[in-house]
């Protein structure tokens, strides 16, 4: 147990290693390309170090010394900011990456509500930021790096769940958990023909650990949001999330 407490901090990049150290010799070679796009979180901004420097550093100490890593953070930013910014696009469509690691603003796919973000949001600008990297001839692997709730003695978090406060850690964290996983799912569904979209998890033992993306209520809540939701371009039609 306390090896695991030492480590759980560093759970999603582990997970995000263990899929590079899948790779067979061949496809871990110099065309390993992985671009990080998120926000502050990923920048790892009052830390020691980015979330992609420190998987760099495992990746070259595990033996990976051909990968590349990019990262393209901008602090506060949620998806919907990556899919209009020019930086962020030109990066997406100049270049090859093999993988792209994304990660949403930290409250958006909760129920939080602050009048700009909302798990509608992370839903439909999470599909538009997918379809922008495949726009680009692949094959890319996407990795949703799930984000973390905030410390028990933050003010969001009250012991009462409001529209705008969290009864405990617990329930911010299994909302993102499933929101996470719900997008990843709904990715999945609509792009059956492409490399299976993997979530990273901030806790190996939260509900269900980092690779069991595919409960039946997940895969539930994603066909019925694409049902209500047409994501395809060029006519993206936008409806509520509340609904389902």
């Amino acid at each position: 147990m306390k090896a695991e407490r030492c480590l759980r901090p560093y759970a999603p990049v582990l997970c995000l290693l263990a899929v590079l150290l899948a790779l067979s010799p061949a496809a871990a070679s110099a065309q390993t390309r992985i671009l990080f796009i998120g926000n502050s979180f990923t920048a790892g901004t009052g830390g020691s170090a980015s979330v992609p420097t420190i998987f760099n550093r495992l990746a070259q100490a595990g033996g990976h010394s051909n990968v590349t890593v990019v990262t393209r953070t901008s602090g506060g930013t949620d998806f919907r900011f990556h899919t209009i910014n020019g930086v962020s696009q030109s990066i997406i469509a100049t270049q090859y990456w093999s993988h792209v690691v994304l990660q949403n603003y930290s409250t958006e796919p909760t129920h939080y509500v602050d009048g700009v973000h909302s798990i509608s949001n992370h839903m439909f600008y999470g599909s538009i930021l997918y379809d922008d990297i495949m726009a680009v001839p692949g094959p890319h692997l996407v990795l949703l790096f799930e984000t973390w709730s905030r410390a028990a003695a933050h003010p969001l978090i009250t012991g009462v769940s409001t529209p705008t406060s969290f009864a405990s850690t617990d329930e911010f964290q299994s909302e993102l958990v499933e929101n996470y996983g719900a997008l990843a799912n709904l990715l999945n569904l609509q792009n059956p023909l492409n490399p299976a979209v993997v979530v990273c998890c901030f806790s190996w033992n939260w509900k269900e650990g980092p690779f069991e993306l595919h409960s039946s209520e997940r895969n539930r809540k994603a066909e019925r949001w694409k049902t209500a939701n047409d994501t395809s371009p060029p006519n993206r039609r936008f409806k509520s999330f509340a609904s389902i």
